[in-house]
């Protein structure tokens, strides 16, 4: 027998026939015996739940017809599927029973245990996830009333709000699966879905301007934005957050694309080749909140040469404690961004930075606090000693120095930090112009990486020469790679920005350590 209680509640018997259960009560009793099957229940609460406003002769009169006509419907003359004694009911644990309820949570709890390495990459999570989405018909006892009863109103709300708890994050991943697939007509459906359960879900809105917007549809994705604008009018009298109007920015300017076109040139990082375009491109937008400017390297590299640093040039030891917060404020400035949701700490003489929450996406950076109204004046190196913690969970993550400028045309970023993939941990560097062609290969000028290891500290150095005509990356003392710059006198000229950046990819939880944080200017 097969019970479905998503959407208006059905009964399909062993014959395939669909049971002709006659009134609301009875389909009450039964969704109530189904969904709390592991335990046994009193005649005399049963008949108060389902009757509260009948005398209790009655009420339990009502139970008894409503329990005989109920097996009647069932073909359980023998007491096979509903257990009974003079004083308790209880579904027979060992009747041939699926309830569409138990499958829903099953599906999702297998995705939840499964061992991938991440979500995104998972086709049997992704699977089960569909599978678990097309069960939700609607509303649990959609359309079912009991009349006068309050207590078992209450308990079917909070079992309908549970469930639309539950399959809007399932579709919710899905668009996040589908999107970093690049499937945006699978991710479109499901975001769709979402909307016409809760229209007024602004995070399902973000989604769907960002599938229009990356499908090329860039009028509909901004209109998009003044749908839910309205919707959150008409029902809270609010505003969209700043997160979706940073979006809608992005679209409406063009960045959002801009920062595809680096998720193109950053595709090629990950060694076995996955999508990952949209995974950076987002994280672009996550990073720089202000503009190209702000991250336009979430790329990854790095590595140092002692002999260059002095203890003048010494930033930040991280070794003050006369501030308030979790870090030097006077020194560092956060970037804000939609999932800029690091826990960033100075503890022990250190900053501590973990992400420790299973997502597609998130990340921080970390902004020199120094002026940029020079010229030039950015050049030289940027060093620290980073290592990364072998709690990593093999998602993908990385922890960089970065030196960031907007030219004329487009950004230009160089990278040096900590990458680790599923397979391994590297120093990584790479330098990127995004005004050169559409292609991986044209925006990617340079990139070269060397193997390294977990719980250990490294000295990581980003230098540009105080003539803007070789970048280089060095750890401990040795050259790692370094790249002749084609436009020596446009960089010299540039304003540019120092910064450490973090972020996680496909469910990577990591945590990351810097320490003794070095500047030394070209002049």
């Amino acid at each position: 027998m097969k019970i479905y209680l998503l959407g208006p509640p059905k009964v399909i018997l062993q014959n395939g026939q669909p049971a002709e259960i006659s009134s609301d009560s009875e389909q009450a009793l039964l969704a109530y015996l189904a969904v709390e099957k592991n335990k046994t229940h009193q005649r005399e609460s049963l008949s108060t739940l389902l009757w509260p406003e009948s005398e209790g002769k009655q009420a339990r009169n009502n139970l008894r017809v409503s329990l005989h006509r109920l097996r009647q419907a069932l073909q359980d003359d023998a007491g096979e599927i509903i257990l009974a004694s003079k004083q308790e009911l209880q579904i027979n644990s060992k009747a041939s029973i699926w309830l569409d309820v138990d499958e829903f949570a099953n599906l999702l709890e297998e995705v939840k245990i499964h061992s991938q390495s991440h979500l995104a990459q998972c086709e049997h999570c992704a699977g089960k996830l569909a599978e678990a989405v097309d069960l939700y018909r609607g509303d649990f006892l959609q359309g079912s009333i009991v009349e006068g009863s309050h207590a078992f109103q209450e308990w079917m709300i909070f079992n309908q709000e549970w469930l639309q708890r539950r399959v809007l994050d399932g579709l919710f991943d899905l668009v996040e699966i589908y999107t970093y697939q690049q499937e945006y007509r699978m991710a479109e459906q499901y975001v769709r879905q979402q909307l016409e359960l809760e229209p007024w879900r602004e995070k399902a809105h973000r989604q769907l301007m960002c599938v229009l917007a990356l499908r090329g549809e860039r009028t509909a994705a901004l209109a998009q934005y003044e749908h839910c604008s309205r919707i959150l009018t008409s029902e809270f009298a609010a505003e969209p957050s700043d997160e979706t109007k940073n979006l809608f920015e992005e679209i409406r300017s063009g960045q959002l694309q801009e920062n595809v076109k680096l998720g193109q040139a950053m595709a090629g990082f990950t060694p076995t080749g996955w999508k990952r375009t949209l995974l950076i491109a987002v994280m672009v937008v996550v990073l720089v909140g202000a503009g190209l400017a702000g991250l336009r390297g979430s790329g990854l590299s790095h590595e140092i040469g002692s002999g260059l640093l002095t203890e003048q040039d010494l930033y930040d030891d991280f070794s003050e404690t006369s501030f308030e917060g979790a870090y030097d404020t006077s020194k560092w400035t956060e970037r804000d961004g939609p999932e800029a949701n690091c826990e960033i700490v100075q503890q022990d003489s250190v900053l501590r930075i973990s992400h420790n929450k299973p997502e597609l996406f998130s990340g921080c950076t970390l902004r020199v606090k120094q002026p940029l109204s020079e010229a030039g004046g950015e050049l030289g190196y940027l060093s620290a000693r980073m290592q990364l913690l072998d709690s990593h969970n093999g998602g993908f993550t990385g922890t960089v120095l970065r030196i960031t400028t907007e030219l004329q045309g487009g950004g230009w970023a160089a990278a040096c930090g900590i990458l680790a993939d599923f397979n391994s941990v590297h120093v990584l560097f790479d330098v990127i112009d995004l005004r050169f062609g559409e292609a991986r290969e044209d925006h990617l000028m340079y990139e070269t990486r060397q193997v390294v290891g977990y719980n250990t500290w490294y000295e990581v150095l980003l230098q540009l020469d105080e003539n803007a005509e070789r970048i280089a990356c060095l750890l401990d003392g040795q050259v790692i790679g370094e790249y002749a710059v084609s436009n020596p006198q446009e960089l010299a000229d540039a304003q540019m920005n120092r910064e450490v950046g973090i972020w996680h990819e496909v469910d990577a939880e990591a945590t990351s350590m810097i320490d003794d944080v070095f500047i030394h200017p070209a002049k």
